[in-house]
């Protein structure tokens, strides 16, 4: 979905990828689309586990420490029949489990180097159309509801409290290649090279 967007798009496409003293997370495209799995929705805020992308518990009582502690969880478990299997996987009561939702990190038009705004969390209403151009493009199980967008979230970069940090960056380009830019400095000067048209 993502190399499909940059591509009909003309965009760069920036993702997070993680922080650069954790080790690599799995990523969400390892999981996207396969049957059994889905995004994980706003009402889980427990992060996936690393070597998986998925979320899983360790044991029995984690899980209910987290039902009892998180009213939105609890709500969101009881209406979807939410449980562990027998390897400690969250699943709803289709046997689904649940993988890393797609964390935004800035968009460029590769055409003219500029931003492409999508909303910095000052108004509602500000990138609202290229934040739903780029939605129809990447959440592919968008009909499902809003609960299983591959993206949630708006750019991080754009964000208006955005700080920056030592983290992973994997970039979806128009021609289809990716790459991955492990550290803020590498990050800083690819987008200055974009913004120079020489994203090739």
């Amino acid at each position: 979905p993502c190399r499909r967007a940059a591509a009909k798009s003309n965009w760069v496409i920036m993702v997070r990828s993680g922080e650069t003293d954790q080790p690599p997370k799995m990523s969400l495209m390892d999981h996207a689309s396969d049957f059994d799995k889905v995004p994980k929705p706003s009402g889980i805020k427990k992060k996936v586990d690393r070597q998986t992308g998925m979320i899983r518990y360790d044991n029995e009582q984690q899980f209910k420490e987290d039902l009892k502690r998180d009213k939105q969880f609890r709500e969101y478990a009881e209406k979807h029949g939410l449980k562990l299997d027998s390897r400690g996987f969250l699943i709803n009561q289709d046997g689904q489990r649940f993988y890393s939702d797609l964390d935004l990190y800035d968009v460029f038009d590769a055409a003219t180097g500029q931003q492409v705004r999508l909303g910095s969390g000052r108004t509602q209403e500000e990138g609202l159309e290229y934040r739903s151009k780029l939605d129809q493009l990447i959440n592919i199980m968008y009909d499902l509801g809003i609960d299983y967008a591959l993206i949630q979230h708006g750019a991080d970069r754009q964000w208006v409290k955005h700080k920056p940090k030592e983290e992973r960056i994997t970039v979806f380009l128009p021609d289809g290649r990716v790459q991955i830019l492990p550290d803020y400095a590498a990050v800083s000067e690819y987008i200055a090279r974009v913004q120079r048209g020489e994203w090739r």
